[in-house]
């Protein structure tokens, strides 16, 4: 027995309740810190990923050694062009209610409404022409349901599809979209809205003008 501070203490020999809190063993300590690195691992292959898109999801619709991609973000103004355009012009079975799209009554009336009339791109692979090439659009929803400030939203993306020889068309279709998207039509008034958060003007329709008398 030695003494410290006036008083007396044994001293003996650490052992693994010493070392370890919580009367962990060193097995159970290793074992903890390997379900740790188990849980960050399962973490990071979900953050990080070489491809925009999961390759099964395309099985049967391309070959994608023979392919060259796109991806289009909803935070960029060409990504609802390109939606509209595939829901128009592609084969198309998945669609999601789009209240914002114009519609022509008169037209709708006349020659009865199709089923992209009110109606925007919904999740799948879509095979659709433009001009003479033969292109597909994956629609996906990425990851899990998170919080926003006034929903629960989900993160989206449209990836577009050519093949390698084509590489230059998916670019050409995209910028035609928008110089299409900017012209004017006799009688009709281009409205966009500008989004401040992701800072370009988007298009939020067409509206009859109004006679000049009126």
């Amino acid at each position: 027995e030695n003494a410290l501070d006036g008083g007396p203490c044994s001293v003996r020999e650490m052992d693994d309740l010493d070392q370890f809190p919580e009367g962990r063993t060193l097995m159970q300590t290793q074992n903890s810190d390997s379900r740790a690195s188990n849980r960050v691992q399962r973490i990071t292959s979900h953050v990080t990923q070489t491809l925009p898109f999961s390759a099964e999801a395309l099985d049967g619709h391309l070959d994608l050694k023979d392919s060259v991609y796109l991806e289009l973000k909803p935070n960029t103004r060409v990504f609802a062009l390109a939606c509209a355009y595939i829901t128009d012009h592609g084969q198309v079975a998945s669609f999601r209610y789009c209240p914002e799209k114009y519609v022509d009554e008169e037209d709708a009336a006349h020659s009865g409404p199709s089923a992209s009339t009110y109606t925007t791109l919904g999740l799948g692979v879509f095979p659709f022409p433009w001009k003479k090439h033969s292109l597909h659009g994956l629609h996906q929803a990425v990851g899990q349901p998170v919080g926003t400030q006034s929903q629960v939203d989900l993160f989206t993306s449209l990836v577009l599809f050519a093949p390698r020889s084509d590489a230059a068309v998916l670019g050409q279709f995209c910028h035609e979209l928008v110089v299409e998207s900017e012209k004017s039509q006799a009688g009709f008034v281009s409205v966009f809205e500008w989004q401040a958060f992701n800072q370009f003007w988007q298009g939020g329709g067409i509206c009859p003008g109004r006679p000049p008398h009126k």
